[in-house]
Formats: C-alpha cells, sequence, structure tokens
C-alpha cells in the first residue's frame, strides 16, 4: 500500500544539498508552509483514497466475519440449556459491539478529508478500538469456548482495520505533511511567546519606573520627616517633654520626701486612728500614702492631730516599744507647718508648670505631623514591597520564556521530512536569547 509515496521522497539530497543552509526567519515561514502544503496536496489525495480503499475493504471484511458469527452453528448442540442461554447472550453481546465500532469507526468520505480531518479520524479510529477491546473482552473470552474460529476472526478484521490505519499514518508522516502540521504548531507557540516576552518586557518597565517612584516618595518623605525634626517646632517640643520629665522627677522626689517624714509615724499613725473619735479616715490615710492624704487634707488639719498623736506616744497607750516610741516622736518633731506648707506649695507650683507644659504639648502640631509622616512612610515602604514583588514575578516570567525548543523541533522537523537545512531566525538573531531582567 502506498507505494508511491515512498517514489515521490525516494530521492535523497546531493551533497552540495547537503550542505547549503537556507537561514529563513520567522516571518517568511508561513509563506513557506503553505507552499509545501500546496505541493503536498496531490500527495494527500492519492493517501486518502488509497487508504480509503483498503478502509473500505477492512470495513467490508469485518462486516463478514461479524455476519459470520451471528449465524454460526454449534458443532456440538448437545449442551445444557443454561450453557446455551449464556453462549447466546455473550454472542449478541460481542456482534453487537462489533457492529457499533463498525458503525462508528469507519466514516464516509476519507478521501475528501483535509489533512487535520484526517488527523482528527486516526485519533478516533484508535480511541473506538480501545473501547471496543475493553468493553468486549469477557464476551471475547466465553466465546473462544463456543465459536473459537468465527470470534478470532472478528478480532483479526479489527486488527486488520488498525493495520491500514497504522499505514495511512505512516504515509502521511512520510509525506511531510505531519512535519508541516508540527511546525505551524511550534511557530504558532513561537508567535505567542514573543507577544508574551514583549508583554512582559513592557509589564517590567512600568514597574521599574513605578518601583522608582516608590522609592523616590519614600525618600522625600524620610526627608520632611528629617525636616521636621530638625525645626524649631520640633526642638522647642523636645524642650518642653525635657522639661515634663524633669516636673514628674521633682513630684515623685517630693512626694517620696514626705513619705520618708510619715515613714516613722506608719504604725503609730494606724493604732491611733484605731482609737481616735474624729478624723480616723484622714489618719489611717496618712499612714497609707502621706503624699496623697496632704492633697486631701487642704488645710493641714494633720498639723493638729500630730499633737495628740505624741500624748499618745508618752502615755504608751498605742502599745508601741521604746525604740519605736522615740522614732515616731522624732518624726513628729520633724514635721511642721513650715515642711508642710513648702511641700504643698512646691508640689502645687510643679504642678502648675507640668500642666502648661502638657498644654503646649497637647496644642504643638509636631507629633500629629511626625505621626502623619510615619503612617504614610510606612504605606511608602509597603507599596515598594509590593511593586518589588510584581517586578520580580514579571521578570521571573521573562526569564522562563524561552523560544529555543520550538526552534529546533521546527527546524528537526523540516530538515527531516524534506531533506534540507533550515536554520530558523527568531526576532533577527538565532540562538540568542533577549536579555532577561534584573533583580531590583
Amino acid at each position: 500500500m502506498l507505494s508511491f509515496i515512498k517514489k515521490i521522497f525516494a530521492r535523497g539530497p546531493s551533497e552540495k544539498e547537503q550542505a547549503a543552509k537556507k537561514e529563513m526567519a520567522l516571518e517568511e515561514l508561513d509563506a513557506w508552509l503553505a507552499r509545501k502544503e500546496e505541493q503536498l496536496r496531490a500527495a494527500l489525495n492519492g493517501i486518502l483514497r488509497e487508504a480509503s480503499a483498503e478502509m473500505e475493504e477492512a470495513k467490508a471484511a469485518l462486516q463478514g466475519s461479524i455476519d459470520a458469527l451471528r449465524e454460526a452453528e454449534l458443532r456440538n448442540p448437545n449442551i445444557p440449556a443454561k450453557a446455551l442461554h449464556f453462549m447466546q447472550g455473550n454472542r449478541d453481546s460481542y456482534v453487537k459491539l462489533a457492529s457499533l465500532f463498525l458503525r462508528d469507526a469507519f466514516p464516509e468520505g476519507i478521501s475528501g478529508m483535509a489533512y487535520e480531518e484526517a488527523k482528527t479520524f486516526i485519533s478516533g479510529f484508535r480511541q473506538h478500538i480501545g473501547s471496543f477491546s475493553s468493553s468486549s473482552l469477557k464476551n471475547y473470552q466465553v466465546l473462544q469456548h463456543f465459536f473459537a474460529h468465527e470470534s478470532h476472526a472478528v478480532a483479526q478484521r479489527i486488527k486488520g482495520s488498525e493495520n491500514a490505519l497504522r499505514k495511512l499514518e505512516e504515509a502521511l508522516a512520510e509525506s511531510g505533511l505531519d512535519a508541516l502540521a508540527e511546525a505551524k504548531e511550534e511557530a504558532a507557540s513561537i508567535r505567542q511567546k514573543i507577544r508574551r516576552r514583549r508583554e512582559l518586557m513592557e509589564e517590567t518597565e512600568t514597574e521599574k519606573g513605578n518601583l522608582h517612584g516608590a522609592r523616590q516618595k519614600e525618600q522625600n518623605l524620610k526627608e520632611e520627616l528629617a525636616n521636621l525634626e530638625a525645626s524649631d517646632e520640633a526642638k522647642a517640643l523636645a524642650q518642653w517633654q525635657e522639661g515634663l520629665q524633669g516636673i514628674e522627677g521633682s513630684l515623685a522626689l517630693a512626694g517620696l520626701e514626705l513619705s520618708f517624714r510619715f515613714s516613722h509615724l506608719e504604725k503609730a499613725l494606724r493604732k491611733f486612728a484605731k482609737v481616735s473619735f474624729e478624723h480616723d479616715k484622714l489618719i489611717a490615710a496618712y499612714a497609707e500614702h502621706a503624699e496623697q492624704a496632704i492633697e486631701g487634707d487642704p488645710h493641714l488639719a494633720i498639723l493638729s492631730i500630730l499633737p495628740k498623736l505624741a500624748q499618745s506616744l508618752h502615755d504608751g497607750s498605742l502599745g508601741l516599744d521604746g525604740k519605736r516610741t522615740q522614732k515616731a516622736l522624732d518624726a513628729i518633731g520633724g514635721i511642721s507647718r513650715e515642711v508642710l506648707t513648702q511641700h504643698v506649695e512646691r508640689t502645687n507650683a510643679l504642678r502648675e508648670q507640668r500642666q502648661k507644659l502638657m498644654q503646649r504639648i497637647r496644642e504643638s502640631p509636631v507629633e500629629r505631623k511626625k505621626g502623619e509622616l510615619a503612617d504614610a512612610l510606612k504605606k511608602a515602604k509597603i507599596e515598594e514591597d509590593v511593586v518589588r514583588q510584581r517586578l520580580s514575578f514579571a521578570e521571573g516570567q521573562l526569564a522562563g520564556i524561552s523560544t529555543g525548543k520550538n526552534r529546533e523541533r521546527i527546524e528537526s522537523a523540516l530538515n527531516g521530512a524534506f531533506s534540507e537545512n533550515i536554520a530558523l531566525i527568531v526576532d533577527g538573531e538565532r540562538g540568542k536569547e533577549e536579555e532577561k531582567g534584573r533583580t531590583y
């Protein structure tokens, strides 16, 4: 079958033809392939006519074998009814499946098919064979016990049709039509990659610009923040904050000094608060936190309480030992109106200063501006990271695009099928990949 194809392509190239390299741009390939297809049109028609004849012959032979199996009689009719019923069911099923294969796998008009239709037919035929083989295997195995010759004949006819199909497939490959189809497919892939490469190159340039803008924005914000921190307003704010810290320290120290004066009175005051008929809560407050108690004692009532406390200590009515009693008396002696008044005036003055400084700090726009700039700077850094990630992703995709393998497959297919020495040029240069992106 198809012996004339071998004659068409039997002549090999001369040494001169083999040595001649033909450089061809991708833009020229379509026209070259179209010319080759036109040259092979007659060959395709001849291939399909001969294949159609062989497939019709295989189809008729298969139909005959199916009919023979359907009409076959048992050589030994004396078998149990159950076995006969079992045989007949499997025969009916096998015949039905073979008939469906015959109907569906063999199309009309093979000789008038285009190349793509012929390839689709070949693929579909193989699928039909696979489906028939898997679905009819059990039926075939059963029929081998009853109609071994007839069932085997059906299987052989299907195999014969597959052989005819294989010859068609080989003829298409030998004609160069498969090579043309592969070249067209690879060329389309190259064009798609070139388009995608250009898109990614534009995308990377855009993202580089975005990255530059994001970095510039971040730098501008840093400079603005630095200028703000170096401004007179910021320096004044820093002085106020430092002054506020000093005042807080002075208030804490004043509180400690007062607490120290009352520290040796703590136990005495606790006991005295329990036996006192007035000011018991105030006495207990001074025993607990003198620096807080004096704030709730604007008239310094504690000064009228201390002499009574001293009297109780002298009387020994509080039950303290001699050492504690003496320390308590010494502490009372160190607490005078002058001492407490100075403490109150000092702390009041410090609190007033603190209030003024806190008001200035609250009214200063520096902290608000610093917060706004810090938030903007944080967002700018996030934006820069996002842009850098997009750029890196685009560059990674760009680096992964290569047309070299596609070009090699085109050259291999065409040079092998047509004994030509084609060197395909992609994007103006052969074998040179476009510059890949850098990492930023």
